[in-house]
């Protein structure tokens, strides 16, 4: 799809509108899937532990197809185009900060954000001075990343509304110029996975402020790094 000159669409640069119907197509398919599965259960007789875990299993089979054919056509997209110009405070949290120890992979770092709303560096710097809630929110994470990919089950959702907050990451990502809040919701009537075909620009803009601080913390950690705990 052509960037045209004029609106909102041409503060994008053209790889959003080649990323965005992927992540769209992205959302809509899980959430079928998810609704899919919520039914199957429901016919489930009580104590037939059997079927709800083939159930489950075709869900997260359907899930990994999806990933996959995610991976195929964004790498298309980054063929397309090698060098995009981005916001690195966008996904500056998937990264490891100055001095930080390189321990946690992408998907890791990934699955802490979502489920925390901060980064593994901004954890990572309690940690060290001796937060049992950063012990407790690492483990959390941890614990996620077993289920999903050794046990092979499902994990508790994340809170909040994370369809929205990934969108408008989306559109930080790649803006090369400032959308205002009414091009923001116009964008998201058009590109946006949640369903919702006119969306509500003031509750938009109120997910947009959140996320823009949380990134911005998460930014301004991984500049800043982190200081490696002293050895016992």
């Amino acid at each position: 799809m052509a960037n045209p000159e004029t609106g909102w669409r041409g503060k994008l640069h053209p790889a959003f509108f080649e990323v965005a119907p992927i992540v769209q197509t992205f959302e809509r398919t899980r959430r079928r899937t998810e609704a899919r599965r919520e039914k199957e259960l429901r016919t489930v007789r009580r104590g037939d532990n059997d079927r709800r875990r083939e159930i489950d299993q075709q869900a997260i089979g359907e899930f990994n197809k999806l990933l996959d054919w995610c991976a195929v056509q964004l790498q298309s997209v980054q063929e397309k185009y090698p060098t995009i110009p981005y916001n690195p405070r966008a996904y500056s949290y998937l990264h490891p900060g100055i001095d930080e120890p390189d321990t946690a992979d992408p998907f890791t770092r990934f699955l802490h954000w979502m489920r925390h709303r901060q980064s593994v560096t901004m954890t990572w710097r309690e940690f060290v001075k001796g937060s049992l809630k950063a012990v407790r929110q690492m483990a959390r994470t941890v614990e996620d990343w077993l289920r999903i990919l050794v046990r092979r089950e499902r994990i508790k959702a994340f809170q909040g509304d994370d369809v929205h907050r990934e969108f408008l990451q989306l559109i930080i990502c790649f803006q090369q110029q400032p959308l205002t809040a009414e091009e923001r919701a116009d964008c998201a009537d058009a590109y946006c996975g949640c369903g919702v075909t006119e969306h509500d620009v003031d509750a938009l803009r109120k997910q947009f402020a959140r996320l823009s601080k949380d990134l911005n913390a998460a930014f301004e950690a991984s500049r800043q790094g982190v200081t490696t705990p002293p050895s016992t």
